[in-house]
């Protein structure tokens, strides 16, 4: 009896260890949910989770309208996503769009296995963010490899 006793505890343990160190791993997984400014302060992209995956969606931009005399004849209308390959996705406007989206934690402070769209060519690329030490992100897009691309640096967006 003493001998059932003691390894139901010892099962007991290791679920509850289990299930502390899944919480810890989300937790540290989550600090990548926010808002986060772009090089230039460009765009502001706010950061969710969504199950397991991490999403990003574009929720101001520095210009937001076209301006007087641009070519698309939208003057101080809502710029759009005009770009995109999909001719239904072009009447979307650029903020509020999805941006980043799929991103898994892979620990050590990366997000990997993710896609994010670049309204400014119309194509996705796969790409990976790092956490830096001094609170940054570094936003890596490319194409094949990681070592054919390129990277931005976000910082947190003043709330």
């Amino acid at each position: 009896m003493k001998l059932m006793h003691s390894r139901s505890m010892r099962a007991f343990g290791a679920v509850l260890l289990m299930f502390y160190g899944a919480v810890a791993l989300a937790s540290e997984a989550d600090r990548l949910v926010g808002r986060w400014s772009t090089k230039g302060d460009d765009a502001t992209i706010e950061i969710y989770r969504e199950g397991q995956l991490y999403h990003g969606r574009i929720v101001s931009i520095s210009e937001p309208l076209y301006p007087e005399g641009h070519s698309s004849g939208r003057a101080g209308q809502p710029k759009m996503d005009r770009n995109n390959p999909d001719p239904a996705k072009r009447s979307q406007t650029i903020v509020g769009m999805g941006l980043l989206r799929g991103f898994e934690y892979t620990g050590e402070n990366r997000w990997e296995n993710g896609k994010i769209y670049n309204p400014r060519d119309g194509a996705d690329y796969s790409c990976e963010i790092t956490l830096n030490d001094n609170g940054t992100l570094d936003v890596r897009g490319y194409v094949g490899i990681p070592l054919l691309g390129s990277s931005q640096i976000w910082r947190p967006a003043a709330q």
